[in-house]
């Protein structure tokens, strides 16, 4: 289980940008927070998402 400081380092992001943008994948419902942990519910869509719509 990987943390979000480390996710976002990975990334090359801050974690305030990563919780914004698994903010806004959750509000388009391809992703789901429970638990402290994240459920992809769209996996068909996300290799669709370019980078820049996010970061």
């Amino acid at each position: 289980m990987e943390k979000r400081d480390s996710i976002a380092a990975m990334l090359g992001i801050s974690t305030r940008q990563l919780n914004r943008d698994l903010k806004d994948l959750a509000e388009l419902n391809i992703i789901q927070f429970k638990n402290k942990t994240v459920k992809v519910l769209d996996s068909d869509y996300l290799p669709e998402i370019k980078a820049t719509d996010f970061f």
